[in-house]
């Protein structure tokens, strides 16, 4: 009986049309080994759902799997876990690499394992933070190429899948870009201005200041870090360059407080200092100077 596994949106494993039989941990081993095509070394699986002690879990839970009906034929569950079944996950793979974009959208039916949480496994929620991350970017991807290839054909089409790219991403300039692109393309051009307005508003609320000469310079920054609780941070975040005008007065929600600091201390702060500085802070300053060398000027 073949077995097809669905890890994009709310997850569901099936066999021969009808959710499998299993819960808890052996499900989620499943989910886990049919998000790793290439197969999945036993010491990661226990490591990422029970701790450095999961070998008799581990054992256990395998034998969950190979209860379920069929499993001797889809089944590989040496030292290396395999799953011989259709993924919607490495479909989504397939069709990007193959520049199949309306595939790829249609197979993204949400986030990877969306609503799965399990605190008890921190290492299994840092791998499933890391992959959503992964898996964003590559939506985004596929979103920048579908819109390029419906473009003037399907115009319609390609701003809804824009405003679906600016769901994700508010602040991409690229999205905005073709956003009022299309919308002149229909000359709606109230709808285009209230485009422009609604994307400086967004940037206003964060900062509170009015901001000019807005450019991305690092679209794909990202970064992982572990707090002194232990808490494990793992974010998308693109760095933007601007011109602020007027006082700031950012959301206390958002921003603790500020400080303005020479663009020349600031090099020497992250050079010989990175400890009083946020992670995130002291690996993006060398990579924007890398990436921009009129910073300093700005």
């Amino acid at each position: 009986m073949p077995l097809e596994v669905r890890l994009l949106g709310h997850p569901v494993a099936l066999l021969g049309g009808r959710p499998v039989a299993l819960g808890g941990k052996p499900l989620l081993l499943l989910y886990l080994i049919a998000a790793h095509p290439n197969g999945l070394p036993r010491q990661r699986a226990w490591s990422l759902l029970w701790g450095d002690q999961g070998t008799q879990s581990l054992r256990q839970a395998l034998v969950a799997l190979r209860r379920l009906e069929g499993a001797q034929n889809w089944l590989e569950d040496g030292e290396l876990l395999r799953v011989n079944s259709a993924v919607d996950l490495s479909a989504f793979d397939e069709a990007l690499s193959l520049r199949d974009y309306a595939r790829a959208l249609a197979l993204h039916r949400g986030a990877l394992l969306e609503g799965v949480q399990v605190r008890t496994a921190t290492d299994f929620q840092d791998w499933l933070g890391i992959e959503r991350v992964r898996l964003e970017q590559k939506l985004l991807e596929a979103l920048r190429g579908r819109c390029a290839e419906l473009d003037d054909a399907h115009p319609l089409e390609a701003l809804g899948l824009v405003e679906r790219w600016q769901t994700i991403d508010p602040l991409s300039e690229e999205a905005l870009r073709v956003a009022l692109r299309l919308e002149l393309q229909f000359n709606r051009r109230d709808a285009a201005l209230r485009r422009f307005h609604a994307f400086r508003r967004l940037l206003r609320d964060e900062l509170g200041a009015e901001v000019t000469d807005v450019t991305l310079v690092l679209p794909d920054f990202g970064y992982r870090a572990v707090d002194a609780s232990g808490v494990v941070e793992n974010e998308f975040c693109p760095v933007w360059l601007a011109r602020i005008s007027g006082p700031v007065q950012p959301d206390p929600d958002e921003v603790a407080g500020i400080a303005w600091v020479a663009w020349a201390d600031l090099l020497t702060l992250v050079a010989t200092a990175p400890a009083l500085l946020s992670p995130w802070c002291a690996a993006q300053v060398p990579l924007v100077a890398a990436a921009d060398a009129k910073v300093g000027a700005a």
